[in-house]
């Protein structure tokens, strides 16, 4: 499941309780679908503070750049926000699968961003398929503690359509896990760092299987599929807590198979 917004007054916030995530190096991932877009909507948004904070990363969906219906566009406040945008366009009404690494370290760091829909995964860097609109410059914003699904800090820039599978990673996950995670495998492939996980599995029940965070609800988005979501045999996380969130989260969502397997929507993994 994944939870679908009609871009008017809805989203989804954890505000000043996502601990862990104020890193210099970060992975994010989410799966997508977008139905219309505007200047700048958010699909995903971390801050420092929702209530009187700032943006720290967001994906944000743009007009075409080319020839399709949409671009994406990467952003990291500093002092000079840092802006990368897709070269070639997405499409309306499409499930994408993406996942962003970057590192705060230096002003001359690029994100690295693996994007697939069906059968199709691309690794986009700066000068392939990435292109830097704006080098960040100064300080980069820090103290982030917060996310923000289906919108922006303002709330003036909400997001049309559908997002599941949100996953957060302390760490700078390698090419070949950006790909994975960007030809639709669950971040629970990927448990090392692995600091969030929301499947957003219904618009009831938006807690974090890693941390326990429940996003607060605004509005009310609806329940929609996704497509296939790969899940491996078992949970591979330490905390037994994590654990038994996911699994009954798998379990609500008929993703169990057999003894030993587990599936998402469609297909996946069987034991």
């Amino acid at each position: 499941m994944a939870v679908d917004f009609t871009g008017s007054g809805q989203y989804l916030q954890g505000n000043n309780n996502v601990t862990g995530v104020d890193n210099a190096t970060t992975t994010v991932s989410c799966h997508f679908l977008c139905d219309a877009v505007g200047t700048g909507t958010h699909i995903l948004n971390m801050a420092a503070s929702v209530a009187a904070g700032q943006s720290g990363l967001a994906f944000n969906t743009n007009p075409a750049v080319a020839s399709g219906d949409f671009s994406m566009r990467i952003l990291y406040r500093w002092s000079t926000t840092g802006q990368w945008i897709t070269t070639t366009d997405l499409s309306f009404g499409v499930w994408y699968s993406m996942a962003v690494s970057y590192d705060l370290g230096a002003t001359g760091n690029d994100p690295k961003v693996a994007i697939g829909a069906g059968n199709t995964v691309n690794l986009l860097t700066v000068g392939s398929g990435l292109t830097r609109a704006a080098t960040p410059a100064g300080t980069a914003k820090t103290g982030i503690d917060s996310i923000i699904l289906g919108g922006n800090v303002s709330k003036n820039r909400l997001y049309n359509g559908r997002i599941g599978e949100v996953g957060i990673w302390t760490s700078l996950l390698g090419d070949d896990a950006l790909q994975a995670l960007a030809a639709g495998l669950s971040p629970i492939h990927f448990p090392n760092t692995l600091n969030n996980y929301w499947m957003c599995r219904s618009n009831t029940d938006l807690t974090d299987a890693i941390g326990g965070i429940v996003l607060a609800k605004t509005g009310s988005p609806a329940n929609v599929d996704h497509p296939r979501v790969t899940y491996p045999p078992g949970p591979s996380v330490d905390d037994r807590a994590a654990r038994a969130r996911i699994m009954s989260s798998l379990v609500a969502a008929g993703g169990l198979v057999g003894a030993g397997g587990v599936t998402g929507r469609g297909g996946g993994i069987a034991g």
